[in-house]
């Protein structure tokens, strides 16, 4: 049986996730430790993960639904 392989993009939203949690997890106990926030840097990392994250969703999303009627074209002909 063949192992199926995980698509680039869906490695790629699987990173933008984990590197958001360790950020999040590293930025409480750096903050607890020095008693100070880094409220910009923490809104920039945020805002870039989950941007980036949208995007890759969207573009998966549409590519989908593209594949799909495709099919439906074929399967009718």
């Amino acid at each position: 049986m063949k192992k199926k392989k995980l698509p680039a993009l869906d490695k790629y939203l699987i990173f933008c996730i984990g590197f958001f949690t360790i950020y999040t997890i590293i930025e409480l106990i750096v903050s607890s430790v020095t008693g100070s926030e880094h409220s910009t840097l923490t809104e920039a990392v945020k805002w870039f993960c989950c941007g980036e994250a949208f995007l890759c969703c969207m573009i998966k999303r549409l590519k989908l639904k593209k594949g799909e009627n495709n099919e439906t074209e074929i399967n009718e002909s």
